[in-house]
C-alpha cells in the first residue's frame, strides 16, 4: 500500500495554512520494489527518504503536493474551517499508478480511495480553526508473471563503448568506463549540503516585474537533488573545454581575455574546488551555474544537453556559451 498525504503544520490567521507532504509505503519488499519505487519518487516527486517509521514500513517526505482553498470567504473559514479545493493529487496518483502497473509491470492496482482529515489550530484563547488535509491510498497486488503492456520507446542513450575523456572521479564506475549511456543518481547528503550553500549564498529577496505581489520566501531549502552522469555528453564537453582553454591562452594579455566568475563559485567552496585542478587550476573558467526549468524539461536537458540554439536574439541577454556541469 502507498499512501500520499498532506499534514497541516501551521496556521497564521488570516494567512493560508502551511502543509507538509508525506508518502508512506507499507508491505513486504517484494522483488526489490522498495528500491525501484524509492528511485522513482526521488526523481519525479523530489522525495526525501526518511526510513522506517513506527506507523509505516518506509516514509518519504515531499513538497510537491499543492492544495487550494475551497473558499476564501472569512465567514466560511470561521465556521467551516479551511476546506480543500483543487489539488494536484490526481496527477501524482496517476503517475504513480502508471509506474507500478506499466513500467515495473508486475503489479496490479486493486483499489484507490481518497479521504480528508482535519486538524484544529488555536487562534487565540477562545477561537479555534479547522484545517483539512488530503489523503490518497493506492493498494497494489503483486503478479509474478506480469502482463503485456504497450509502451512507447524510451529511446535510451547509446553507450560510447570507451571511457569518456577525463571523466570525474566521483562518477559511477560504469559511467567512467563508458559502459552505460546515462545514469541519473540521487545526490548524497554532502552534495545536497553544497547546493544548500549555493541557494543561501545567492538568493536575494527581491521580486521581478512579473510578480503580482504576495509574500516572498525568506530562503529556499534543498529537499532533493539528482546528479546526471552522461558519458557521451561529458566526452563532448571535455573536448570543448580543451578548445576553450586553448582560445583563452591565445588571448592572454588582451582586453577580451578577462574572465567573468559567477557568484555561484563564491557561494560554495566545495563546488569551486571540483572545478579546480590541483596542478593547473581552472584555466577554462569552469563553473556550476543555476538554470531555472520545470522537471520535464530538466530531465530532457540531462539526456540531450543544453540547447544554446533555443536562445533568441530578441532577449536582452548575450548569446554566450556556458561551460557548466
Amino acid at each position: 500500500m502507498i499512501e500520499m498525504r498532506t499534514v497541516p503544520t501551521q496556521l497564521r490567521w488570516p494567512q493560508p495554512p502551511m502543509y507538509q507532504g508525506f508518502i508512506e509505503v507499507n508491505g513486504p519488499n517484494t522483488n526489490g520494489i522498495y528500491e525501484k519505487l524509492g528511485q522513482y519518487l526521488q526523481q519525479t516527486m523530489l522525495a526525501s527518504p526518511k526510513g522506517p517509521q513506527p506507523y509505516c514500513d518506509f516514509l518519504f517526505e515531499s513538497d510537491v503536493f499543492r492544495l487550494k482553498e475551497c473558499s476564501t470567504s472569512s465567514h466560511d473559514r470561521r465556521y467551516n474551517g479551511y476546506l480543500n479545493g483543487e489539488s494536484n493529487f490526481g496527477r501524482y496518483c496517476m503517475r504513480l499508478c502508471d509506474f507500478m502497473v506499466d513500467h515495473v509491470g508486475t503489479w496490479d492496482l486493486v483499489v484507490c480511495n481518497g479521504n480528508s482529515l482535519d486538524t484544529n489550530f488555536r487562534i487565540n484563547k477562545e477561537d479555534v480553526r479547522s484545517v483539512t488535509g488530503r489523503e490518497q491510498q493506492l493498494i497494489f497486488r503483486y503478479r509474478p508473471d506480469g502482463r503485456n503492456v504497450f509502451m512507447a520507446d524510451s529511446n535510451p542513450s547509446p553507450t560510447i563503448g570507451r571511457p569518456p575523456r577525463q571523466a570525474p572521479a566521483y562518477w559511477d564506475q560504469q559511467c567512467q568506463q563508458g559502459k552505460v549511456g546515462h545514469m541519473v543518481i540521487p545526490a548524497t547528503a554532502e552534495e545536497k549540503a553544497w547546493l544548500q550553500e549555493v541557494m543561501d549564498g545567492t538568493y536575494k529577496k527581491k521580486s521581478t516585474r512579473d510578480r503580482q505581489g504576495g509574500p516572498m520566501a525568506e530562503r529556499f531549502r534543498v529537499v532533493s537533488a539528482l546528479r546526471s552522469e552522461h558519458p557521451e555528453l561529458w566526452d563532448k564537453y571535455a573536448h570543448r573545454r580543451k578548445a576553450v582553454n586553448q582560445t583563452i591562452r591565445s588571448r592572454q594579455g588582451s582586453e577580451s581575455s578577462t574572465l567573468v566568475v559567477p557568484k555561484t563559485m563564491d557561494a560554495c567552496r566545495a563546488l569551486r574546488d571540483l572545478c579546480t585542478d590541483l596542478m593547473h587550476g581552472n584555466p577554462s573558467n569552469e563553473a556550476f551555474l543555476l538554470h531555472g526549468s520545470n522537471p520535464t524539461s530538466a530531465m530532457s536537458i540531462l539526456s540531450t544537453s543544453f540547447k544554446v540554439d533555443f536562445l533568441t536574439r530578441q532577449q536582452p541577454y548575450p548569446r554566450t556559451l556556458l561551460l557548466l556541469f
